[in-house]
């Protein structure tokens, strides 16, 4: 219940911030104009930039509510419902989003494998989500999580898919599923795509698991100040 109460609450801030989330909304569709001729790479980028938008989501939505968490733990909420409840939150938005780009591409693009083209954009939700809430609990910045962020990402859009750097990225898998649903018809891409693709959730969320625990750790009783506990509840209720 108390994942499902923060889950809720996130659910509901986002869609309070229209501007934000329009934003969000028009970052792949921008990416998908700018290669609409060029009908394989169209879908790919559109793929990533459906993972960036949800990485960003992640992010802010976890930096933004650090020290309402904070009060949440003292008011007895565990951190793996917090961290759960956002994380559910983000993932539910990015499928909804997830959703209507896989329609866009289906419709706009002469696709083969309309399966392999959702399987795309679920793998960049999949990893965007726990990518961006990781850098925001490791950094507790919105700048300098956005400053990552765009780093890591923007060297994912650049790099040579063939180089090994490219598949050390987080979003490869999106890549690997391409080459099975795209080009090559070969199921030994996608299964090192979606192989990736897991491996990577995994070690995110093992890197989230250990920083929301040390984010969210609950100082001895005299050094908290347990004033403000019940208008944090008031906000999820």
């Amino acid at each position: 219940m108390q994942a499902v109460a923060i889950a809720r609450a996130t659910v509901q801030g986002l869609l309070r911030r229209r501007s934000a989330l329009l934003m969000l909304v028009a970052l792949p569709l921008a990416f998908y104009l700018a290669r609409r001729n060029i009908p394989s790479s169209a879908i790919v980028v559109l793929a990533l930039g459906v993972g960036w938008a949800v990485s960003t989501l992640a992010l802010f939505s976890t930096v933004s509510a650090l020290q309402l968490d904070r009060r949440l733990r003292v008011a007895g909420f565990t951190s793996r419902a917090i961290v759960c409840g956002r994380l559910v939150a983000v993932v539910l938005v990015g499928l909804v989003l997830s959703s209507v780009y896989t329609a866009l591409a289906v419709l706009d693009q002469d696709v083969d494998r309309v399966g392999g083209v959702a399987l795309m954009m679920l793998c960049a939700v999949a990893v965007g989500a726990p990518l961006g809430m990781s850098i925001g609990l490791l950094l507790r910045s919105e700048l300098e999580g956005a400053l990552a962020l765009l780093i890591v990402l923007a060297t994912q859009f650049m790099t040579n898919p063939e180089r090994l750097l490219a598949h050390c990225l987080p979003l490869w898998s999106v890549r690997g599923v391409a080459d099975w649903a795209i080009w090559s018809g070969d199921s030994a891409d996608l299964s090192n795509g979606l192989a990736h693709g897991v491996g990577t959730v995994v070690v995110l969320l093992v890197i989230i698991t250990g920083a929301s625990a040390f984010r969210l750790r609950i100082h001895p009783p005299d050094r908290v100040l347990r004033t403000g506990t019940q208008p944090a509840l008031d906000r999820l209720l």
